[in-house]
């Protein structure tokens, strides 16, 4: 009896679910974002490397990054 409610359940959710259609939305936000990038020429290669921290009205963040491209 579990397994046929278990299932029954799954299928419901399947059947009902759709995608949410916030592309369509814009949602701002305001906030600041205090980083520091450095960028660095070797050879026939670029690289960046780059932290940093802020606060929005989302919460506060933390980022880092790290890029390489050939030239």
């Amino acid at each position: 009896m579990k397994t046929i409610i278990l299932m029954t359940a799954m299928f419901l959710t399947v059947a009902f679910a759709r995608p949410a259609a916030a592309e369509d939305k814009l949602v701002l936000f305001s906030g600041f974002l205090a980083a520091v990038e450095t960028v660095q020429f070797v050879g026939d290669q670029i690289i960046e490397d780059g932290s940093g921290s802020g606060y929005s009205t989302l919460g506060s963040f933390t980022m880092t990054h790290h890029a390489g491209a050939i030239c």
